[in-house]
């Protein structure tokens, strides 16, 4: 196989490590621009009480932190049994999966 054939993903893997390396390495975190979003209210939090859990060693299935009480093991928008998720959160701090998270998709 030529390396001339992988020239143009090369090239755009390559910018987008120069245009997001702040992010990835954790210096910042991912901003929307918008400061009170649910990215910020809802997704984060959420993230980083799975990652509590499955530091744990447990499934979030429940939580009494909302109201009296939230299935979150039904809420997909945490993706408790995703596998890049379950990999993810409980190798990287909260704040550097969550952005890894977000690039990769």
């Amino acid at each position: 196989m030529k390396i001339e054939r992988f020239a143009p993903a090369l090239f755009f893997f390559g910018l987008f490590l120069i245009v997001f390396w702040p992010v990835l390495t954790g210096g910042v975190f991912l901003n929307t621009g918008v400061v009170y979003s649910d990215l910020w209210l809802f997704n984060y939090p959420f993230k980083d009480w799975y990652r509590g859990m499955l530091l744990s060693g447990q499934l979030p299935f429940w939580t009494n932190l909302i109201g009296n009480g939230y299935p979150v093991f039904a809420e997909l928008q945490v993706g408790a049994l995703y596998p890049l998720h379950l990999l993810l959160f409980r190798l990287f701090p909260t704040a550097f999966a969550f952005n890894l998270n977000i690039y990769l998709h």
